[in-house]
């Protein structure tokens, strides 16, 4: 091993230890605080979407948004990254859940955290990014269509087995069997929902657009009184007491395998959502290696309170 194959812990406290100093400077308290507030308009209504359409309850997602992006913003090598639940990870998290429950996947997620610490600590990072865009594009892709085919039901009203053979097409031949259940209530809901997420930002990018479109098409139904509109429910007033998920040992081979595919997909989209906000900010620092070395503390503390995997997300950092 090369004296340079790890990273100078000396040198990474340093780098560290100025970004704290930078960050406790009052003269950006108020843009940073303007900043926090824009950026939580629109982390709370995808962070609940994104737990909802990953099998979880909604609140999941906020608790994963509110760890994990703190710990990430204070440990990571990024320092206007903003982490938390991403939906290029719903359909593995689903189908993680799907295979192994909700333990397998917290576990799962730690150890995807420990690999990330690894991966930082012996420079890994810098080799993610040599990994060809199109690949990324064409698997983000696949992800879009697949999480598309997953909510198409949700808006149509009704509800279709995820164990439908034939992945994702599978899943939209079997919504489309069932096309005649539609609830007229649920599709105009979520329409609605479509159209202010798609047009709002054509206007101005400034504009909140998650926020306004769950505030808008919450408040359609209530106004009119429609019903057989599902709702999410009550959320919970505190965090969950952390906890270490049990797991039967016959489950812990594919989990490894399992783990090290979150740990792949969380960190090439964490570093490729760094690379976009330095190239939007190009006076600021990016250590790619410091990067995953928070993003593996970030996914270690969100599962031991049974968050959701997190990642650095382009939409919220932009």
């Amino acid at each position: 091993m090369t004296p340079n194959a790890m990273l100078d812990w000396k040198q990474q406290w340093s780098y560290l230890s100025r970004e704290w100093r930078a960050m406790l400077q009052p003269r950006i308290w108020v843009s940073d605080g303007m900043a926090a507030i824009a950026v939580a308009l629109v982390a709370l209504p995808l962070s609940l979407a994104i737990a909802s359409a990953s099998g979880v309850e909604p609140h999941v997602g906020l608790i994963t948004a509110v760890l994990g992006g703190v710990v990430v913003a204070v440990f990571g090598g990024c320092s206007l990254q903003i982490s938390g639940p991403a939906a290029a990870m719903t359909f593995l998290v689903y189908e993680g859940i799907t295979k192994y429950g909700i333990g397998g996947v917290l576990i799962a997620t730690m150890m995807a955290g420990v690999i990330q610490i690894a991966a930082g600590s012996f420079r890994l990072g810098r080799i993610m990014q040599y990994i060809p865009r199109p690949v990324i594009a064409g698997f983000l892709a696949g992800i879009g269509i697949t999480i598309l085919c997953t909510q198409l039901p949700v808006v149509l009203g009704y509800d279709v087995p995820h164990d439908e053979e034939g992945g994702a097409i599978g899943l939209l031949w079997a919504t489309a069997k069932r096309f005649s259940q539609t609830q007229p209530a649920s599709l105009i809901v979520g329409l609605l929902a479509f159209v202010l997420m798609w047009g709002l930002p054509r206007l101005s990018r400034r504009i909140p657009a998650p926020l306004i479109a769950v505030m808008a098409a919450t408040s359609l139904p209530l106004l009119l009184k429609w019903e057989g509109v599902k709702l999410l429910g009550a959320l919970p007033s505190g965090l969950p007491m952390p906890s270490l998920p049990q797991v039967p040992w016959q489950l812990w081979n594919e989990l490894v395998l399992f783990a090290f595919t979150v740990a792949l997909l969380a960190s090439i989209e964490s570093l490729l959502s760094a690379s976009v906000v330095r190239a939007m900010a190009p006076e600021h620092e990016l250590d790619n290696d410091q990067e995953l070395i928070g993003q593996g503390l970030g996914n270690l503390l969100s599962a031991f309170f049974a968050g959701l995997p997190v990642t650095g997300v382009i939409a919220r950092s932009a």
